[in-house]
């Protein structure tokens, strides 16, 4: 008898063992993908403010404060489904690189197009204004919300743009 419950307690022990090693496991691997989730967004979020310097928009760090508003950090459904990172609209005069449609705004082949979309738009309607215009600017003619510069100015403030 002595045996058998010495036996059981053997078990028992052994059972939570492997079961605390695998919720061990489990978090370390959750933490795992959240870092490599992040790992990737920071790689996104790298290239996208790269290639706006690469096609040289003007006022980058408001541009790219312009892409983490506008794509809810890179989430949003209109981002995600429609490589819109700007919530940019589909023109109607001018040449863009909209290839379609989604949720009433343009839809783009890649994120890059999207930016070089951007730039066109930019050229078009936006050329040589200073900061304080620029913010005017998009607060007359760009934003659908109000206090689109404020939160834009918070964005830049807060990532060090």
């Amino acid at each position: 008898m002595r045996k058998n419950v010495i036996f059981a307690v053997i078990i028992t022990s052994l059972v939570w063992c492997i079961i605390g090693y695998g919720a061990f496991i489990a978090i370390k691997m959750s933490q795992k993908i959240e870092q490599d989730e992040r790992r990737i967004e920071l790689s996104l979020e790298d290239d996208v403010y790269s290639y706006i310097f690469a096609l040289r928009i003007e006022h980058p760090d408001i541009v790219f404060a312009q892409c983490i508003e506008e794509s809810g950090n890179f989430k949003s459904q209109l981002f995600l489904q429609g490589n819109n990172c700007l919530g940019m609209k589909v023109p109607s005069l001018r040449p863009t690189k909209a290839v379609g449609a989604i949720y009433g705004h343009a839809r783009f082949q890649s994120w890059k197009d999207c930016i070089a979309d951007y730039a066109i738009w930019q050229s078009v309607t936006a050329r040589r204004l200073s900061r304080d215009e620029y913010f005017t600017l998009l607060d007359r003619i760009y934003a659908e919300k109000e206090g689109y510069s404020n939160r834009l100015k918070a964005i830049i403030k807060k990532n060090s743009l």
